[in-house]
């Protein structure tokens, strides 16, 4: 009598693994975690880049618009005067 492993064994079926396509490999290559972190991080830098100078520029020219430096023609229309 065989022992009892043997009886119930299963049957190994070896199956070859289909290689994904040479677009999709060259792709995998391309398009890996440290390319995506160094894309999110190159992001996050321009996007807060950004947003730092625009509210730096636009504060100062607030602050000379308000202070007279600055005068635009929409300016003196809204004062009503004619000396534009």
């Amino acid at each position: 009598m065989p022992p009892k492993g043997w009886v119930n064994a299963v049957e190994v079926v070896f199956t070859r693994l289909r290689l994904p396509s040479r677009f999709r490999r060259i792709l995998n290559k391309i398009f890996n975690r440290y390319t995506l972190a160094a894309f999110l991080i190159l992001l996050i830098t321009s996007f807060l880049m950004f947003t730092y100078f625009w509210f730096e520029f636009s504060d100062r020219i607030d602050r000379k618009l308000l202070s007279g430096e600055v005068f635009t023609p929409l300016c003196w229309h809204l004062l009503g005067t004619e000396n534009a």
